[in-house]
């Protein structure tokens, strides 16, 4: 069954994470990209976490680009290009929860971490092996 704009809080939840996670001092362009490296870096205990977090909160920026632009969406939908599709409303669900989650990080510390430097920083597991 085709979704529509309305059927889709986490679209509105993903529009507010964009707000917090670019900053004035980042170039323009790319901000699902940094929105998505962001909050999984944010985010994530390790690089499993890091890796599905990142998937999930850029296929949320993709799914509302498609209903803002007029599409729908179908009842399953594929986080990346060769992966099995997941339920449309277990995956939006899982967003939901992640970009709270993130949103609420941001607030409770009373300011935007320095992104730059935390993009740069080596997590504490480092390059795990561990990221499919």
């Amino acid at each position: 069954m085709p979704r529509t704009a309305h059927q889709m809080p986490a679209g509105a939840r993903s529009s507010a994470s964009y707000i917090l996670f670019i900053t004035k001092n980042d170039y323009p362009g790319e901000n699902t990209f940094k929105t998505a490296l962001r909050t999984a870096l944010l985010l994530g205990r390790n690089m499993s976490d890091r890796v599905k977090t990142r998937k999930l909160v850029a296929t949320i920026y993709r799914l509302r680009s498609e209903v803002v632009h007029g599409g729908t969406l179908e009842d399953e939908v594929k986080l990346y290009k060769g992966e099995p599709a997941v339920p449309l409303c277990k995956m939006l669900y899982e967003a939901e929860l992640t970009i709270a989650t993130a949103i609420w990080t941001v607030l409770r510390e009373g300011k935007s971490p320095d992104y730059h430097a935390l993009e740069l920083s080596l997590p504490a597991d480092g390059l795990a092996a561990d990221a499919t």
